[in-house]
């Protein structure tokens, strides 16, 4: 069992993602056309994923009671209306 794991530890690690390696490490190639999408505050991620009626423009008193228990379990600022 120890010259097992003394061969394993001896191999050299190689490491491939799609045929693309480089000096610092493997790396997956983005498919071309990928896009991501803008970066939204904390806070606007917290009222997107309150949007119970799927009308971001209204807020209802069961979606301001969503995103306050949001805001307390994920520990983001206070959100002000």
């Amino acid at each position: 069992m120890r010259l097992l794991i003394a061969a394993l530890l001896l191999l050299p690690t190689v490491s491939f993602a799609q045929g693309t390696s480089f000096e610092d490490g493997p790396w997956i190639a983005i498919p071309a056309g990928m896009t991501y999408p803008e970066y939204t505050s904390p806070e606007e991620e917290i009222r997107n994923m309150a949007d119970l009626d799927g009308n971001p423009s209204v807020t209802t008193p069961e979606e301001l009671r969503m995103i306050a228990t949001l805001t307390q379990i994920l520990g983001v600022a206070p959100i002000q209306n």
